[in-house]
């Protein structure tokens, strides 16, 4: 069966394919009547079908009877369009001979119907215009047809406006000219709800033609307009090219448009002509748009094509927009106005900060707040202070940062508000005297802490001194802690829970002595613990944690978490789970972990992400190799809880004072392995050697029988059977999570000394595999490559070309990344791995690298992704499975940028962010911002703290062509795969 016709079946058993039945009886039974029952539907689109069966039919040049049976039932229906396009467009392209004529059969089908005939000259001309003639010229069958029309100029002027029909009008007057002057008007406009419509790409030709003979003709049709002033002013910016006398008319529309405001597209045509045509002398029109456009989100785009156009000389504009309607645009206008820091824009600047601040929603003047944290607000600090008693919390505290840059002057202010009546504007003083953290800022607080009647407040002055002592390394004896219990004695007079008789959980003995915690001093412990909202030591109870000896409070942890697994587990009861972990031991990993399943499967994904919390405040090994895998299990589904692993787990590395990598190394699980050893299995008369094979699967071996089995047998007890179940599921996730590890310090260029090295991928049992697949290297003290290997199964080292390589004492290893070797090197290390069938279970040697292009190399910061949307759960997926971790955390609880740092290389790669908050949803949606490479670790990171570079004269930045080639390459690799696009050549470089 031809395709044409089983497609044409396909769309007869569709209901929404009208005629489409009808249509496959006349063509198979070629009755008359049948085809009579055609009539043109009451929707054009009700016929596309016809188009998809007709570019499957053959043409004009090889049609049956069939074929011409399915043209005549579509001609029937007035499917002109769609037999115009699908079916003769195609052979005219592709050339008629002389002798053809591809239009004689649907002029057979038409017969003498002129209404029919027309019809088919309005498609020829609207959907077919540049096929009407042969390549030398010279006019082909549809041309003619279309020439030898009567009432020609009817038929265009009642083809739809945005049809293109340029390319005929051009046909026509090269292959009659003398019809030109007749046919212009029509094609010029063309009737839409009874209002003509001008067509510009009509006009530019009728002036390619002749621009003298076809000006009158132009100009009365422009005065003859009545419709989309957005035609009028395009055809005035083409007769104008040809005509400058028309310029100022031109002006004049441009003017017309923008103080109209009409659409979007024309307010954007009429700007963009303006800058080009005039430059600066163009801003009167776009300044008095950006201030009384009522059309808020219009200006925004208007404001920043002028700045692109004119940069800093377009200042007027940015003034002007400062006294538009809509926020969004007053704010960008501000934040270029601060970024030129004109002194003679000082007032308007101040002017504008104090309406932002006066916003109704708190999230706009927080927006406000950043831009000011920029700038030397000295002039305008009293809007600041009032702001400091805003209803909302992210703004007081926002408030208070951006006046702490005034530094010791804003204390002696502060210290007064620090006791207002409100608790609010107390809270606000205390974030910003911590954060001056002068001397007389912490004396200020510490006066006060003792005085402070709100617990939350004082809560607050707690963590800022605890922050602060804990730099100078004052500690708090049992003696200050019985102070704070007796000043907390009327909060101790009940349990902290009905269902806790903390009376009865085993006891707690003080370390220094073994003297047993009293009763009240355990209430005092769980009380404070109870007012802890994130999963960590209580401010106030931190320093009795540090008292209690860890070695016995294990039974303590166990009671607790038995009475919180016995109760609702409401979550507002997770401070028991941070309590238990604070004072447990490795007894409580499996209970924590095995409930965090349980609440997995109830859709209780918040308590579980307490859980994992928990655990790593644990920091026993068990317990940080437990939340590493978690991080893994639930990295896809479930990404909170991974998430919060994984953000716990960088935490505690943090804690500890190594690195994420280095922590990730030390709690690898052994499974009970020696260094390079097999586990021997004794089971009566049975001894099985376990080992790990090179695939990370247990390979078992029968030393009685001297060879391989399967599996354990049948003579080994049930619980050890249950063991190895458990580890071969432990291997799994333990490996999911060391690939993503791996491919990431290959990335980032980490390096073991050389002594850890082989303590790990040489002896641990779940680590050697990777030596062996994996291309690694020597690198000297200066991080310069010195010889690549890989491990085989007997623990030697080899070269590519299988000679044996011994390691020195001094140096570092690494995995070795592509940019490494020479090309050369490269196929010789491929020709290894193919020659000893060894597959890299990440992409090593293959990996695509990517060059700076030659015009980027002097680059420093790039703004290619700037302004492309995401949905910010798919930025952050993407973003953190690659390495890149969030940056500084800024107002409003905004994240200002993400960024993926290469110590190996001492450079970091910086993604600013618009949007991105701590706490997104699935629905919300960000914008990514300019993209830039640091010196390694020379840009700041925290709370409130706004260090990115904001020009290219930054001496921190690296310019492109400087940037260590890894680095580059991994970037712009990242990139493209974070913003869903192919990172080759043409997306962000050259591919090397």
């Amino acid at each position: 069966m031809a395709d044409w016709l089983a497609r044409l079946k396909d769309q007869a058993t569709n209901q929404q394919s009208y005629g489409a039945a009808e249509t496959l009886k006349y063509v198979e039974q070629a009755d008359l009547k049948t085809l009579q029952l055609l009539k043109p539907p009451p929707n054009p689109w009700l016929v596309n079908w016809i188009g998809h069966v007709l570019r499957l039919s053959p043409s004009p040049r090889e049609a049956d009877a069939d074929v011409l049976r399915l043209v005549q039932a579509a001609a029937k229906m007035q499917a002109w369009s769609e037999i115009v396009l699908s079916w003769l467009r195609q052979p005219y392209r592709e050339g008629e001979a002389p002798e053809q004529d591809f239009l004689a059969p649907l002029l057979t089908i038409i017969g003498d119907d002129q209404a029919e005939r027309q019809q088919l000259v309005s498609a020829l001309i609207a959907g077919s215009g540049d096929s009407l003639a042969r390549d030398g010229g010279s006019t082909n069958s549809a041309g003619r047809f279309v020439l030898a029309a009567p009432n020609l100029g009817e038929v265009v002027a009642n083809i739809p406006p945005r049809s293109r029909v340029a390319d005929a009008l051009a046909f026509i007057i090269r292959s009659d000219p003398a019809r030109g002057v007749e046919l212009a008007p029509h094609f010029l406009m063309r009737k839409w709800t009874n209002s003509p419509i001008l067509d510009p790409a009509a006009v530019r030709i009728l002036l390619e033609v002749d621009a003298e003979k076809y000006k009158p003709i132009i100009l009365d049709a422009i005065a003859e307009t009545s419709g989309n002033r957005g035609d009028v002013f395009e055809t005035l910016t083409i007769l104008a090219e040809t005509f400058p006398q028309y310029l100022p008319r031109t002006r004049q529309e441009a003017g017309h448009i923008l103080a109209y405001q009409n659409r979007i597209e024309h307010a954007d045509k009429a700007a963009r002509w303006l800058l080009a045509q005039y430059g600066v002398d163009g801003l009167p029109e776009i300044c008095a748009y950006l201030r009384d456009c009522i059309t808020i989100h219009f200006t925004a785009p208007i404001l920043q094509l002028t700045v692109d156009a004119l940069q800093e000389q377009a200042r007027p504009a940015a003034l002007a927009a400062l006294e538009g309607k809509g926020f969004e645009t007053r704010l960008a206008a501000l934040k270029l106005l601060v970024v030129w820091n004109q002194p003679e824009d000082r007032e308007a600047i101040a002017l504008a900060v104090n309406k932002g601040l006066s916003e109704k929603e708190g999230t706009d003047v927080l927006k406000i707040l950043k831009v000011v944290s920029d700038y030397d607000f000295s002039g305008m600090q009293e809007f600041v202070w009032e702001t400091l008693a805003h209803k909302s919390k992210p703004v007081r505290s926002a408030a208070a940062r951006a006046l702490a840059r005034l530094g010791e002057p804003a204390v002696e202010r502060a210290i007064p508000l620090a006791a207002a009546k409100k608790s609010a504007v107390r809270s606000a003083a205390v974030t910003l005297l911590q954060t001056i953290e002068s001397p007389a800022a912490i004396a200020a607080l510490e006066a006060r802490v003792d005085v402070e009647t709100d617990e939350e407040v004082r809560d607050q002055i707690l963590l800022a001194l605890d922050t602060v002592w804990e730099k100078q390394g004052k500690k708090l004896t049992r003696d200050d802690v019985n102070e704070r219990i007796e000043r907390a004695e009327s909060k101790l007079t009940e349990q902290v829970l009905e269902w806790l008789d903390d009376t009865k959980l085993p006891p707690l003995r003080f370390a220094q002595d073994q003297q047993q915690l009293t009763a009240q001093q355990v209430r005092y412990l769980l009380y404070r613990q109870s007012r802890a909202k994130e999963m960590r030591p209580d401010v106030e109870a931190k320093p009795l944690y540090a008292l209690i000896d860890r070695s016995s409070s294990g039974d303590f942890a166990v009671s607790l978490l038995a009475h919180f697994f016995g109760s609702k587990m409401d979550a507002e009861d997770r401070w028991l789970l941070a309590a238990a972990a604070l004072l447990g031991d490795d007894r409580i990993v499996a209970p924590l972990m095995q409930q965090i399943r349980k609440w997995v499967d109830a859709n209780r994904g918040k308590l579980a992400e307490y859980a994992a919390q928990a655990l790593a405040l644990q920091a026993g090994d068990v317990a940080l190799c437990a939340v590493d895998a978690l991080s893994i299990r639930y990295r896809s589904k479930q990404k909170n809880i991974g998430k919060a692993a994984s953000e716990a787990f960088a935490d505690t590395a943090e804690r500890l004072g190594m690195t994420p990598d280095e922590l990730g190394d030390r709690v690898v699980p052994w499974l009970g392995f020696e260094p390079g050893q097999p586990r021997l299995i004794e089971a009566g008369d049975k001894k099985i050697e376990v080992r790990v094979g090179l695939d990370h699967k247990l390979e078992f071996r029968d030393l009685v029988k001297g060879k391989k089995v399967a599996s354990l047998p049948s003579g080994v007890p049930a619980e050890t059977k249950a063991e190895f179940k458990d580890l071969n599921a432990t291997i799994r996730e333990v490996i999911k999570g060391q690939l993503a590890r791996i491919e990431n310090l290959m990335v980032r260029q980490f390096r073991w000394p050389i002594a850890r090295w082989q303590e790990l991928y040489l002896q641990h049992p779940l680590l050697f595999p990777f030596a062996t697949q994996m291309i690694w290297a020597i690198y000297d003290e200066g991080n310069k490559l010195v010889k690549p290997f890989r491990a085989l199964e007997d623990r030697t080292l080899t070269d590519e070309t299988d000679t044996a390589v011994a390691l020195p004492q001094q140096g570092q290893i690494g995995l070795v990344h592509p940019l490494e070797l020479t090309p050369a090197a490269r196929q010789a290390w491929a020709t290894h791995l193919a020659d000893y069938n060894i597959a890299t279970p990440i992409l090593q040697i293959a990996r695509p690298v990517i060059s700076p292009a030659e015009e980027d190399h002097a680059t420093k910061i790039s703004r290619k992704y700037e302004n492309t949307p995401l949905s910010a759960m798919t930025f952050r997926s993407r973003a953190e499975r690659l390495g890149w971790q969030r940056g500084s955390v800024i107002d409003g609880g905004c994240i200002s940028s993400y960024r993926k740092s290469f110590p190996g290389a001492r450079a970091d790669a910086i993604l600013e962010l618009d949007g991105m908050g701590i706490s997104m949803g699935l629905e919300d949606s960000i914008k990514l911002g300019k993209f830039y490479f640091v010196r390694s670790g020379s840009v700041e990171v925290g709370s409130y703290t706004y260090d990115e570079p904001h020009n290219e004269q930054d001496e921190r930045l690296i310019a492109f062509g400087d940037v260590p080639p890894i680095v580059f390459s991994e970037t712009m690799g990242d990139l493209g795969k974070i913003v869903g696009t192919k990172a080759d050549g043409s997306e962000a470089g050259e591919e090397a």
